[in-house]
């Protein structure tokens, strides 16, 4: 009786463990949710007090501190997440599994700026109007496991404007959280005449990211698209990209002599 009583016990536990989705070495879906949970509060704490964080070591320092309280060290968290990253459909169960956690909890991740400052992160807007949200994209978040020493190209194309008029500003506008890894990013619009304007930028800065493209007050691009470009000199490095939006607004004429940094090209026929 004993020992069917152990056979029992052996067996629930193997079907416990059969029920998991990864693999041995991998931080279950459980742990990882509540280290994500953590790590968004904690980078909230980070932007709400950034001179106690002046520099990436700090930030670090921190971020590492959490995961070493969970029992894990940052080697399992970043390899865990090259794992979640191939795995879109098992991180997403632990996105919800993050949310839930602080819902349940009753925190709620402040906004991204000390009280009294200007947010940086975008309001949410329709995709009609004088001022429009055109990301065409259902999904607005973005995980990165950039291949050492090459770079990855997300494209993406405004397929949503109904609403165009000669002198639009169109600007790219998201989050990023990175470790080693660095983005190059270019926002582009074609014009009937042949001319592409476009305009390119490095970053690896944590936090809200912007650049904008001002459009020719004397006539309508055709196409508006750009690509966000990742690659890490690291080992093994994680990026995400969060809130993804491109907002467009109406002609400017304060901020109209923007265009005037913008490089262009002319295709030839």
């Amino acid at each position: 009786m004993k020992g069917n009583a152990s056979l029992i016990v052996l067996l629930m536990c193997l079907l416990m463990a059969a029920c998991g989705k990864t693999p041995r070495g991998i931080i279950d879906e459980d742990d990882m949710s509540g280290i994500m949970a953590d790590l968004l509060l904690g980078d909230s704490y980070i932007n709400l007090n950034g001179a106690d964080f002046p520099n990436d070591s700090t930030r670090q320092a921190l971020k590492q501190s959490i995961v070493e309280r969970h029992g894990y060290t940052m080697r399992d968290y970043d390899s865990s997440l090259v794992w979640y990253a191939h795995n879109m459909e098992v991180y997403k169960d632990v996105l919800d599994r993050t949310v839930e956690r602080l819902e349940k909890s009753g925190s709620n991740i402040p906004d991204d700026v000390p009280q009294g400052a200007q947010q940086q992160g975008p309001k949410r807007y329709p995709t009609v109007g004088d001022t429009a949200d055109l990301w065409a994209d259902a999904e607005r978040t973005l995980v990165v496991a950039p291949t050492r020493g090459d770079l990855t190209y997300f494209n993406f194309e405004t397929l949503d404007d109904k609403q165009p008029e000669t002198g639009d500003r169109y600007e790219l506008i998201f989050k990023y959280l990175t470790q080693n890894c660095r983005l190059v990013v270019m926002l582009a619009a074609d014009y009937p005449n042949g001319t592409t304007q476009y305009m390119t930028r490095t970053t690896n800065y944590n936090g809200w990211t912007h650049i904008a493209l001002q459009t020719d007050s004397t006539d309508k691009p055709r196409r508006v698209y750009g690509y966000i470009a990742y690659g890490s000199d690291a080992p093994v490095s994680i990026g995400y990209i969060d809130s993804l939006c491109i907002l467009r607004t109406r002609l400017n004429r304060e901020q109209y002599n923007y265009i005037n940094t913008h490089r262009r090209a002319v295709r030839q026929p």
